[in-house]
């Protein structure tokens, strides 16, 4: 559906929200009409008598009963048990998903999840047959899509994983890792074309609990794809001492998933801001080259966009060189070759030695606003100048090379969307798709119909008839698995991958720097945190701005913050923000 991950789960949040506030509802107001008006003790409203739990038991309605009355009050005393068990996991849910909690400790969260969310449907299923109609379509279909990617995984695990080709640690940049992922000619086709990717990641020596992370691959990059991320948890506190010691673990990787498609969103605009904070840079790193291909393809005199503006916030100093050096020299480069485009870099460098640095023989801007003071540093640099921002000394690479290590190249997940670029190699996977969903369907709700007289059996009937579905599932996924393997003829030996560990950032060479000159494009550097005011200043200036975001809650909430201060109309504002927090 071309959503991200994260915009998907705040859907995924809010409707968690209004299930939990209309289920709690639903229970307090049953209770008091059973226990309040009808004056039924309340074991009786949860606790089938003997006679009830027979497997032949017949629960009868009259014609135009809404439920039984106290003398033969089987069936209604099932909805409540099983409808109590189904408010249960759903406080538990509710619980184990507050952020603290979450944030605290995600393999609680995680496994209660999985586990009382399962419980939960199962629940709903038995406390009233108009629920599983409702849900069974959406089960059977994320089941079908699901199954084969799990299995995929699983022969993955078993493969050794996908091949790690390099680790770039970081230094003086908060323990920041880079690790490189190589991926087949189809993956590689994907990569290089789309801007907004992402993929779960799951260390099984580590956790069998997947975490989303995004991808982003450098434009001289050929089937390569890259993660960079801070550890600040558990998993990738353990995932970075992993990657940089001697032995890599089993690494499986499962994508791409496919966000929405930011460059023709920019293509709208005469002006794009783009407000990264920290490692969220990462989510821009493919989008920015992709950009600017598609407006060099565009003529000057038709094109609407003609102003673009990158503010990057960084605490880290190591983190900062390395990606100026791999990345942001590259932009300038594609930037200056564009005729008529405003294209501006600006780093804002917010951490304390930094800006201590910064501070000896210069002369603090003050701000009028009382916001934090920053100190500018080649504002409107050009030219030459913008290549001595780049050309800043930093420590040599100490590189080991690591033997022995296996792995497979990433491939596409099973049932992932135009997988192929020939059609004819994806039609066996949507006809096998098509018709698994179908054959769920089949089991779980053309098999489950009403009548008047109804039993615990016939009511746990549509039930047991999912769970053999989960079990086909499996079947399902190995057989798509399997034929993968056959369509290859023979599935390859592992061999040692070309497995390099980068401590700190290599050093650029005076001849390479003395090439880059941007005429036009600006690369400038402050330091200090940015107000929100200067991150908006250009798009205020502009007729149809759009502001592509990511980073913490506090930075996203700023901005937000501040746009709504202009032609703001009941929370709406003229600026068009395509935001993407970085924190889950």
């Amino acid at each position: 559906m071309g959503w991200s991950p994260i915009h998907a789960l705040r859907i995924h949040i809010w409707a968690g929200y209004c299930s939990f506030l209309m289920a709690m509802s639903h229970t307090v107001t049953m209770f008091v009409v059973f226990w309040g008006f009808d004056k039924i003790p309340l074991r009786d409203q949860f606790i089938p008598k003997a006679e009830c739990w027979a497997k032949d038991a017949n629960f009868t309605l009259a014609e135009g009963e809404m439920h039984p009355p106290p003398e033969a009050d089987c069936l209604w005393q099932w909805w409540n048990l099983t409808g109590g068990f189904a408010a249960l996991f759903l406080v538990i849910l509710w619980a184990t998903s507050i952020n603290w909690v979450r944030r605290k400790n995600y393999r609680v969260f995680y496994v209660c999840h999985v586990v009382f969310g399962t419980l939960l449907i199962l629940a709903t299923f038995l406390h009233f047959d108009f629920c599983a109609i409702y849900m069974l379509p959406s089960t059977a279909y994320y089941i079908a899509a699901t199954a084969p990617s799990l299995i995929q995984a699983l022969a993955s695990r078993f493969r050794g994983g996908n091949k790690i080709v390099k680790v770039v640690a970081l230094q003086d940049a908060g323990g920041c890792v880079e690790f490189h992922v190589a991926t087949d000619s189809e993956a590689g086709k994907v990569i290089s074309t789309e801007t907004n990717l992402y993929v779960k990641l799951c260390v099984p020596k580590n956790s069998l609990i997947w975490h989303p992370f995004t991808v982003y691959q450098h434009p001289a990059d050929h089937n390569i794809v890259r993660v960079l991320f801070r550890p600040v948890g558990p998993f990738t506190k353990l995932l970075s001492l992993h990657l940089t010691a001697p032995e890599r673990p089993v690494t499986i990787l499962d994508g791409f998933y496919r966000g929405s498609d930011r460059v023709a969103h920019s293509l709208l605009h005469d002006h794009v801001t783009i407000i990264a904070g920290g490692v969220a840079i990462t989510s821009f790193l493919s989008f920015v080259p992709r950009l600017l291909d598609a407006v060099a393809m565009q003529s000057k005199e038709i094109r609407l966009l003609n102003s673009i503006t990158l503010h990057w916030a960084v605490r880290e100093t190591g983190l900062e060189k390395y990606i100026l050096k791999e990345f942001l020299r590259v932009f300038m480069a594609k930037a200056n070759v564009i005729d008529g485009l405003d294209f501006q870099i600006k780093i804002h460098c917010t951490g304390r030695k930094a800006t201590a640095v910064a501070t000896e023989g210069k002369d603090i801007e003050s701000s009028d606003d009382g916001a934090e003071p920053a100190i500018a540093v080649d504002e409107t640099s050009s030219g030459s100048d913008s290549a001595e921002l780049i050309k800043e000394d930093t420590q040599a690479a100490v590189v080991h090379d690591i033997a022995n290590d296996t792995g497979f190249a990433m491939e596409l997940a099973r049932t992932m969307p135009a997988r192929f670029t020939e059609m004819q190699r994806n039609i066996p996977y949507a006809a096998g798709f098509v018709g698994f969903m179908w054959l769920g369907f089949h089991l779980t709700f053309f098999q489950y119909s009403w009548n008047d007289d109804i039993n615990y059996a016939g009511l746990t009937k549509v039930t047991w008839y999912t769970i053999l579905f989960v079990v086909l599932s499996v079947v399902y996924g190995a057989v798509v698995e399997g034929g993968e393997l056959l369509y290859r003829k023979y599935v390859p030996a592992p061999h040692a991958d070309d497995f390099i560990v980068e401590q700190g950032i290599k050093t650029l060479d005076d001849e390479t720097n003395a090439a880059v000159l941007f005429d036009s494009a600006k690369l400038s550097k402050t330091f200090g945190r940015p107000t929100p005011e200067l991150l908006l200043s250009e798009a205020s200036n502009s007729e149809a701005p759009g502001i592509f975001l990511c980073g913490p809650t506090a930075l996203c909430h700023d901005v937000f913050k501040e746009a709504r201060k202009e032609n703001s109309f009941l929370g709406l504002t003229r600026y068009c923000i395509y935001d993407e927090p970085f924190e889950m």
